[in-house]
């Protein structure tokens, strides 16, 4: 692996726990504490954070160098698989923290962890074939 992958590994990697977190704090409290007192588009928070996490995912999984997630439809799998348990999960849990459990919260955060994934793909394509390039190289 190059020294250069590591760092965005690493990078990735931090970005993808601090969302991770932030997700679930932001879900799981009182919903008046979060938003206090404006007036947001909740669908419109879940479809954001949520593609920002499946980009994450995505890239983190990009350059993890591991047989499983070598092909791009599976790195994209693992990331829907992965956003949906986690959006699904908080759902279940929210009635416990006074919060609704909403089925079109899921399938926001579905929709934008596709969206969020497919974006991600683009770019990591286009960076290894900016690295091909740069380097002279055929091999990551």
């Amino acid at each position: 692996m190059l020294k250069r992958h590591r760092v965005i590994r690493i990078i990735s990697t931090l970005l993808w726990v601090g969302v991770n977190l932030g997700i679930l704090v932001l879900s799981l409290l009182p919903a008046d504490k979060v938003m206090g007192g404006h007036s947001i588009n909740d669908k419109l928070a879940h479809w954001i954070g949520y593609a920002v996490l499946g980009a994450l995912t995505y890239l983190f999984l990009s350059f993890l160098h591991n047989a499983l997630v070598e092909r791009t439809g599976m790195k994209i799998l693992l990331t829907i698989a992965y956003c949906t348990l986690l959006g699904g999960t908080i759902e279940l849990v929210q009635p416990l923290t006074g919060r609704s459990m909403e089925l079109l919260d899921l399938l926001s955060d579905l929709i934008g962890a596709l969206m969020g994934s497919v974006i991600m793909r683009r770019l990591v394509d286009a960076y290894h074939v900016w690295s091909r390039n740069r380097d002279g190289d055929t091999a990551d």
